[in-house]
Order: structure tokens, then C-alpha cells, then sequence
């Protein structure tokens, strides 16, 4: 609505100011107003290939939706344990390594596919990723084990596949929200920034834009990656000790 009233008001502008010079020329009347005439506003829109719809909410959402699947599908690892009468018998006589060691295939699986997709659009022009793939790619394996470990410690106490699969609220939607896919991260209070590093997608985000959009090489994202293994490190002790305390009370019961 802006640029509208602007190109009805530079004409006349333009037409006050050069009028006298412009009939000066001797171009008489007609000549003088065939010169004004053209003058207007345009507007012109340049490709910005970091604001393209495949490098912003296309490839978010492929992120995203690949969560919901995987996190359902861990989510549910607890429950499925104990309705085969695993989780008493199995679980508690191999150690919580074993445990947490179930999810490296649900990772690897997640790690192929969202590689996958992402290769099909860089291949046919439509994602840009200007940084080292293959430097970027632990830290999707990485987020599957996040993924993966976090959903053992929020289905801990479930007694079914379902009642799992229902937590899938507390598990990816807030890094989606949290994470830059729906607004700028700037925007978000002090406290909210420093609580969305609590949900694995929020890293996966991160990690996306310093190497595909920003173009970071593996030395300078070393920060970055010392930091998510300490978060992972946090979400594996907690496992740990979840693990021990539940196999002391099976123990005494």
C-alpha cells in the first residue's frame, strides 16, 4: 500500500520540480508533458537464495517431520520392553551401556534419511549448502542419540507402546518452536534462549545454519561441538542413573 501512494505521489513530484527546466528545452507543451509521463516508482524483487523456501521452512519442516517419526519410534522402546516382559529380564542383566546402545540403529536410520533428502536437493539446485557435508554430518547422528536418550528418560515409567508415543509433545515440538524454524531466535527472551538448548532439534538447527548457510569449517564449529557432547554427556548420566535405581528397586521387589 506503501509503494502504491509513493508511485501516485513521485509523478507529481517529479512534474513540480522539472516542469520549468524541462519546457525550457522548447519542447513545447505536448513534448513537456510526454517527458514527465514516464516518471514513476518500480519495484523490483531480488533472489535472496538464503531466504528461498527450500533453504528456510522447506528444509526446516524435512527436520522436523523426520523427529516426529524417530521420536514416536523411540518414544515407544520403554513400553515395547516391558509388554514382552524384556525390560525385567533382559534390560537389568546387561548394563545401562546396552541400553542406551539400542538406539545407534534408530540414529543411523535417521542419520540416512534426512542425508538422503538433503542430497536430492542439493543435487537438483534447490537446497545451498555452502559449508563440508561430511564435517556436518556426526552432529545428525548426534542428535538421534539426543533424541534417543532423552526419549528413554521421558517414557521411563510408561507401561506401554501408546502411553509412550503420547509424550511426543515434550520431546521435538519445542525445539521446532524454539529452535529459528517458525521465528529468529533473536526475538526470543534471555531465559527461553538459554532453555532451548535443553531440545536436540534446537542444536540440529544451529548446526544447520553455521555450516550450510554460514559456510563454518569444522575448526571453527569446534566450540559448538564440545559443547553439544557435554549435553550429550548430561542426557547419558541421567540414564545411567535412572537405569540404577530402577534396577535396585526390581532388585528389592
Amino acid at each position: 500500500e506503501v509503494l502504491q501512494n509513493l508511485n501516485e505521489y513521485i509523478p507529481e513530484l517529479g512534474a513540480e520540480l522539472g516542469a520549468e527546466h524541462i519546457a525550457a528545452l522548447g519542447f513545447g507543451r505536448e513534448g513537456t508533458e510526454a517527458v514527465l509521463s514516464p516518471m514513476q516508482l518500480k519495484n523490483r524483487h531480488l533472489f535472496n537464495p538464503t531466504n528461498t523456501a527450500t533453504n528456510s521452512t522447506s528444509i526446516a519442516f524435512v527436520y522436523f517431520f523426520s523427529s516426529l517419526f524417530y521420536g514416536l519410534a523411540t518414544l515407544m522402546v520403554v513400553g515395547r520392553l516391558k509388554v514382552t516382559g524384556a525390560w525385567d529380564q533382559a534390560v537389568f542383566n546387561r548394563g545401562p551401556l546396552a541400553l542406551m546402545c539400542r538406539m545407534v540403529p534408530y540414529a543411523f536410520f535417521y542419520t540416512t534419511g534426512i542425508t538422503m533428502a538433503s542430497a536430492l536437493l542439493v543435487t537438483f539446485g534447490q537446497l545451498r549448502f555452502e559449508g563440508n557435508y561430511f564435517a556436518y554430518l556426526p552432529t545428525i547422528f548426534m542428535t538421534g542419540l539426543a533424541f534417543g536418550w532423552l526419549a528413554l528418560i521421558l517414557s521411563w515409567s510408561t507401561q506401554n507402546p501408546g502411553e509412550g508415543a503420547s509424550l511426543m509433545t515434550f520431546l521435538v515440538p519445542p525445539g521446532f518452536i524454539l529452535g529459528g524454524a517458525t521465528m529468529a531466535v533473536g526475538f526470543l527472551p534471555l531465559w527461553a534462549y538459554y532453555i532451548s538448548y535443553a531440545f536436540p532439534l534446537v542444536w540440529q538447527y544451529r548446526f544447520y545454519r553455521d555450516f550450510a548457510m554460514r559456510g563454518q569449517t569444522l575448526a571453527q564449529m569446534l566450540p559448538t561441538y564440545g559443547a553439544y557432547l557435554i549435553f550429550l554427556t548430561v542426557i547419558a548420566s541421567v540414564v545411567v542413573l535412572l537405569y540404577y535405581r530402577t534396577k535396585r528397586q526390581v532388585e528389592a521387589g
